[in-house]
């Protein structure tokens, strides 16, 4: 549908997802968060183009 246009950093927050919900490990909580950034601006991109269809 070309919806979203890096599917390497979707893949990369789908995968940031399943490593937060189970871990209780400072380090990779903190490397997660490094990431943040890069996913916001992949989530809004993806937001834009829904808009535009709307």
């Amino acid at each position: 549908m070309g919806l979203i246009e890096d599917e390497d950093e979707w893949l990369s927050i789908l995968e940031d997802r399943n490593l937060s919900v189970h871990t209780y490990k400072e380090e990779l909580a903190k490397d997660i968060y490094k990431r943040l950034k890069n996913h916001h601006r992949a989530m809004e991109r993806l937001l834009e183009k829904l808009q535009e269809r709307i």
